[in-house]
C-alpha cells in the first residue's frame, strides 16, 4: 500500500470513529434527558401531593428506564446503569410505602447519577485525556 492510501485509510477510520462517537453522545443525551424529565414530573407530583392515587407515572418511568437501559447498555458501563435502576426501584418502594420524603431524596440522587453518566460520556478533551 502506498503512503497516500494509508493516510486516506487512517482519515476514514478517524472520521468514522468521530461520527460514531457523536451518534452515541446524542443518543445518550436524549435518553438521559428523557429519564431526567420523567423523574422531574414524578418529583412535581410528589411535591404537590398528587401521587397518592396515581401510580401510573411510576410504572411508566420504570418501563421507560427498562427500555433505555437495554439501549444504553451497549455502550455505557453496566455498573453506572445499575445504580440508576436500583434508585428507581427504591423510589418505587418508597412511594408504595408512602415515604415521600425518602422518594424525593432518591429522585435527586438518581438525577445526579444521570448527570454524572452524561458528563462522563460527553465528547470532550477532558474525557479523552
Amino acid at each position: 500500500m502506498e503512503n497516500w492510501q494509508k493516510i486516506v485509510l487512517v482519515l476514514i477510520i478517524f472520521i468514522f470513529i468521530i461520527v460514531l462517537d457523536l451518534f452515541l453522545y446524542f443518543k445518550t443525551e436524549k435518553l438521559i434527558n428523557n429519564s431526567q424529565n420523567s423523574l422531574g414530573v414524578l418529583e412535581e407530583k410528589i411535591d404537590k401531593g398528587k401521587l397518592e392515587r396515581d401510580k401510573k407515572g411510576l410504572k411508566q418511568l420504570d418501563d421507560k428506564w427498562g427500555q433505555y437501559e437495554k439501549t444504553l447498555s451497549f455502550f455505557i458501563e453496566h455498573d453506572e446503569l445499575e445504580k440508576v435502576s436500583s434508585k428507581i426501584a427504591i423510589i418505587g418502594e418508597n412511594i408504595e410505602n408512602e415515604e415521600y420524603e425518602s422518594a424525593l431524596e432518591d429522585i435527586v440522587e438518581a438525577k445526579y447519577i444521570l448527570n454524572h453518566i452524561k458528563d462522563k460520556y460527553n465528547f470532550s478533551l477532558k474525557n479523552i485525556f
